[in-house]
């Protein structure tokens, strides 16, 4: 395996690692703020669900960067080492994908309590 492969996936789970602690806050805030809903406090429910939504917006930015870093170093691998690459690309695509599923949703949170 070549050296710029195993640094270049070394990358690649540190960028999930860090992807993956925003999410697990991101959902969290999203979480809490169900506690304050419908209990007459409106500010920290809309207040919780922002700030859930920007650290969900802000793993949506490091798995692009991440994918954007990952095919910038493509060309410079031999045709065995740019396999596994693409093999392990799979997963933080995946994710981004996910996670703008669940963006959509937060978003249609934030919609209906602003409605409320």
């Amino acid at each position: 395996m070549n050296p710029e492969l195993k640094d270049l996936l070394a990358l690649a789970q540190r960028g999930l690692a860090n992807a993956g602690v925003y999410i697990s806050l991101s959902l969290a805030l999203l979480g809490y703020s169900r506690f304050y809903r419908g209990k007459g406090d409106m500010f920290y429910n809309i207040a919780f669900i922002v700030i859930s939504i920007t650290m969900m917006l802000l793993a949506l930015k490091v798995l692009n960067t991440l994918l954007e870093h990952l095919h910038k170093f493509k060309a410079k691998l031999n045709e065995e080492d740019l396999k596994l690459l693409n093999e392990f690309i799979i997963i933080p695509r995946v994710l981004l994908y996910i996670l703008i599923s669940i963006s959509f949703f937060s978003f249609f949170t934030l919609y209906r309590e602003l409605k409320q």
